[in-house]
């Protein structure tokens, strides 16, 4: 089984990929929001060709459940994020977007964060600016400090950019201190 590095996600993912893969994948089906999290475990873990599948069989079959659509297509987008495949993120942020549930802060703030990232590499500065900001305010309300805090740091770079000094070093900081509330904060480098 490959390992997810510890410098990214920790080994508690790690952990928790291992016990997923012990379950029958004809069980863990019958669980679409857990075949889910082990699709974007998949992800994360470098194994794209075993997450694409899982991807796609949920596609299939929850197409029902706007919710979990909502989830796959941040997983699609998180995908895209990691191929540079900008155009196809984009189209998968914004669908995420618009099917993720208003209290649904943790996966909203996730794609925020990755759409609002592939904006300002494709230059769409204000755009990303606001996409940001809200992954920064949905990812502290739901305590997902990293997410919170990588949106507030690039929301900090906008900010410097549009020569806004004062508000920039402000969402800088804020980003360190999110930064340090996140469990990765304390993974060993």
């Amino acid at each position: 089984m490959p390992k997810v590095r510890n410098d990214v996600i920790g080994e508690s993912f790690n952990t928790l990929l291992g016990w997923l893969q012990l379950i029958p994948e004809e069980i863990l089906r019958t669980h679409p929001r857990l075949y889910s999290q082990y699709a974007d475990l998949l992800l994360y873990s470098g194994q794209p060709e075993a997450a694409e599948v899982a991807l796609n069989y949920l596609e299939r079959t929850a197409q029902a459940d706007t919710g979990l659509q909502g989830e796959l297509a941040v997983y699609r987008l998180a995908s895209a994020y990691k191929r540079s495949d900008f155009n196809r993120g984009i189209e998968f942020g914004e669908k995420a977007l618009a099917l993720l549930s208003p209290d649904n802060l943790r996966m909203r703030a996730m794609a925020s964060y990755l759409l609002g990232y592939t904006k300002m590499s494709r230059a769409r500065l204000e755009e990303a600016r606001l996409l940001l900001t809200d992954a920064y305010e949905m990812g502290k309300r739901a305590g997902d400090y990293w997410f919170g805090a990588a949106g507030a740091a690039y929301l900090s770079h906008i900010l410097l950019l549009r020569g806004r000094l004062r508000e920039a070093l402000n969402i800088g900081q804020e980003a360190i201190g999110l930064g340090g509330q996140s469990p990765s904060a304390s993974i060993p480098r």
